[in-house]
């Protein structure tokens, strides 16, 4: 993935989207709360925690590990409502680098 506003194109940044999901809400929830008390332990600074901006205000925490160049969005997407299957979506990005 490039990296917005660089016309080099041997500029790149990572991004690594994954999920989980087939577990109850109730067990994504304890997932969320690990996480929670668990990232700060592991050199995350969590920069937001609370609901994100969609209409459906997933919970959600956004976390950076300034350290060694990374940001985490993590969201808990509660669809029992629609008769969906719940899940815990994670995004992983990490700042630009440059080939040489």
């Amino acid at each position: 993935m490039g990296c917005s506003g660089s016309q080099d194109e041997r500029t790149y940044r990572g991004w690594h989207p994954w999920s989980i999901w087939d577990v109850s809400v109730e067990e994504l929830n304890e997932v969320m709360e690990r996480l929670r008390r668990s990232l700060p332990k592991a050199g995350w600074a969590i920069v937001k925690d609370g609901h994100d901006n969609t209409p459906a205000k997933s919970e959600q925490i956004l976390a950076e590990s300034r350290k060694d160049g990374f940001a985490v969005d993590i969201r808990l997407r509660d669809r029992r409502q629609h008769k969906k299957t719940s899940i815990i979506s994670v995004t992983v990005n990490s700042l630009c680098y440059r080939f040489k």
